[in-house]
């Protein structure tokens, strides 16, 4: 069987038009060889007495010259398939720059508040962030995690950022007298980070939004996950955390907690007010979290010149043969 090279194979043509001059070539030279046979029509004795001259015999000089036609048509046919412009496609790495994160939005009750000089609610404040956010990050797979009383993976990590934009515009802050309207950050950043937890990514990220302070797990219940332990657990699996807070909700005390987090993870603590301070703090993270990575990416490969080179060769060598051992004398 042959085997043809996969080069061969892979071939694109980015001029085909150009093989339609084989058309009135291969007619000029038809055309060019029935006129010069005709000028050269010289009548012979019958085949049967020539054979029997030996200088008359077929001889592989004789063979060789009839073979300089054909020989040039195919360098002529190299140079029309150069001419075409063939090329084939190549794999070649590329540096991108992608990681892969969670978006960790506070859906309590008190992100329906709208700030003093502000028009929109916290919580439209943080998704339009977000939404702007993710626009930068193409390259990232981003997850989401909605959370009040109990965290809820909406998404978990995802390169469908069309999917994630619509999971952002359907949350909704719970009302005021709902069950579970409270605000448990560390459980939320413990889920947060879970999610992370079969990345490939060398450093994963958590961006956090809230505009409250840890109301669950307190010093009467032991057993809910606080701030502070979901935050070692995220250093100890190299997650880095990023905590924005908005509005007045936090005081003193939880920022300080809050702050503790982020520093230990290799993160920030940013304040935001309003939405341009909220972009600024988004924009921010934006600018920390660019690392490269690796992925293949497609080039169209020019291969003309073996085409050509194969070209000049065939030529050269019809020419040299003419005019050297195989040359033919009037």
């Amino acid at each position: 069987m042959i085997s043809i090279p996969p080069w061969m194979t892979d071939l694109v043509w980015s001029t085909p038009l150009v093989f339609w001059l084989v058309i009135p070539l291969f007619g000029w030279v038809l055309v060019w060889r029935r006129r010069k046979t005709i000028e050269a029509a010289i009548p012979f004795a019958p085949m049967e007495l020539s054979r029997r001259d030996p200088a008359l015999r077929m001889t592989w000089r004789r063979r060789a010259v009839g073979l300089l036609n054909p020989l040039f048509a195919v360098g002529v046919l190299l140079l029309i398939a150069a001419a075409a412009g063939p090329a084939a496609p190549r794999a070649i790495p590329q540096t991108v720059r992608g990681v892969d994160m969670e978006l960790c939005l506070d859906v309590s009750s008190s992100m329906a508040t709208k700030d003093e000089g502000t028009t929109s609610s916290r919580l439209d404040v943080a998704r339009t962030a977000a939404l702007s956010f993710l626009e930068r990050r193409v390259k990232d797979s981003v997850g989401l995690v909605a959370f009040a009383r109990f965290p809820d993976l909406i998404c978990p990590p995802t390169l469908d950022h069309t999917a994630l934009a619509v999971a952002l515009h359907e949350l909704q802050p719970l009302a005021p007298d709902h069950p579970e309207d409270a605000s448990a950050i560390g459980a939320a950043l413990a889920a947060a980070v879970d999610s992370l937890g079969a990345t490939s990514s060398t450093t994963p990220v958590v961006v956090l939004v809230t505009d409250g302070r840890e109301n669950v797990a307190t010093a009467g219940r032991p057993g809910e996950i606080a701030p502070i332990h979901a935050g070692q657990l995220a250093a100890d699996l190299g997650v880095r955390v990023y905590i924005i807070t908005t509005g007045a909700g936090a005081d003193a005390r939880d920022l300080g907690a809050l702050e503790e987090v982020a520093t230990m993870t290799g993160g920030d603590l940013f304040r935001a007010g309003d939405l341009a301070a909220m972009l600024q703090a988004f924009h921010e993270i934006d600018a920390l979290e660019r690392r490269p990575s690796r992925s293949p990416r497609w080039v169209m490969e020019d291969r003309s010149l073996p085409f050509l080179w194969a070209a000049v060769l065939v030529l050269v060598v019809v020419a040299l043969l003419r005019a050297g051992p195989l040359e033919v004398l009037p």
